[in-house]
């Protein structure tokens, strides 16, 4: 049997997950039972994820999961498990959901955020805790004894002198600028930056236009040398691991530019347009 032959026997499908068309034999079709193909391994390996992300969806009953998650996570202050209980209907589900808030780039909150909010709205954590003090560290308790006797010695007293140093700390970092230095409770304005960013292009590759994978927040002019348009959302885009690496891969670090990325783009618009004139 020659090729022509073989040819006939299949047919052209697209991609499920990239919608790439891809020629595919008869023998091909029948061993995909969900009619749901793929084009490549690495697309075959997502094609799992965007399965359960659209059952979740479906769920739901939202057009996305990663809207959903961040609204809930980072609007309703929600914590993983709540959402879990939403999700999947048990608590101890926490984990599952946390996996996929980093599928989607949703970033977590810091630990000294999370401990926070546990106070917040909190009376009776508070009681406890008033208690807890009360029973350890008021005056003649041991821990309160240990207390003073921790803060009267030398190295103690010459720790909390240098905190009161300013630039002069031997911990000061000459790197950061007034706005990190104004950060609290770890909300740096590079994570803000970054969550507006993957945010506003719905968490979605602008490069391969993947969604429902690992998405990272690529700075179009270096962040090492364009200080002024560091935070800038306008410099910033949303892209998958892998276009974030090959990018990184052929024009380097450190020094990169708009005009890179839109020359990068334009190669691979090109390269795309190729393979679709040779089916």
């Amino acid at each position: 049997m020659n090729n022509n032959t073989k040819r006939r026997n299949g047919k052209v499908i697209n991609c499920f997950i990239c919608g790439v068309e891809r020629y595919r034999s008869k023998s091909d079709l029948a061993r995909v039972k969900d009619g749901k193909h793929t084009c490549s391994i690495a697309c075959a390996r997502k094609k799992s994820s965007v399965i359960k992300i659209n059952e979740i969806e479906t769920k739901l009953g939202t057009d996305s999961l990663s809207d959903w998650l961040h609204d809930k996570y980072h609007n309703e202050k929600m914590n993983v498990r709540d959402i879990a209980l939403i999700i999947y209907g048990k608590r101890h589900f926490g984990p599952n959901v946390i996996g996929w808030m980093d599928r989607l780039g949703i970033d977590r909150r810091e630990r000294s955020e999370a401990v926070s909010m546990q106070w917040e709205n909190n009376q009776e954590r508070r009681k406890e805790q008033s208690e807890y003090a009360k029973r350890k560290l008021s005056k003649g308790t041991i821990g309160r004894n240990s207390l003073i006797k921790t803060m009267q010695t030398k190295e103690y007293r010459l720790k909390a002198s240098k905190a009161k140093l300013g630039a002069n700390n031997p911990m000061w970092n000459d790197n950061l600028t007034e706005d990190d230095r104004k950060d609290r409770n770890g909300k740096s304005i590079n994570s803000r930056w970054v969550r507006e960013v993957k945010r506003r292009d719905k968490h979605t590759c602008q490069c391969c236009g993947l969604s429902g994978v690992t998405v990272v927040a690529h700075h179009l002019n270096g962040y090492n040398w364009d200080v002024k348009n560091r935070y800038n959302i306008d410099n910033g885009v949303t892209l998958c691991e892998p276009c974030h690496k090959a990018f990184h891969g052929q024009y380097g670090n450190g020094d990169n530019t708009k005009e890179q990325y839109e020359e990068y783009i334009n190669k691979i618009k090109n390269e795309k347009n190729k393979q679709l004139a040779l089916l």
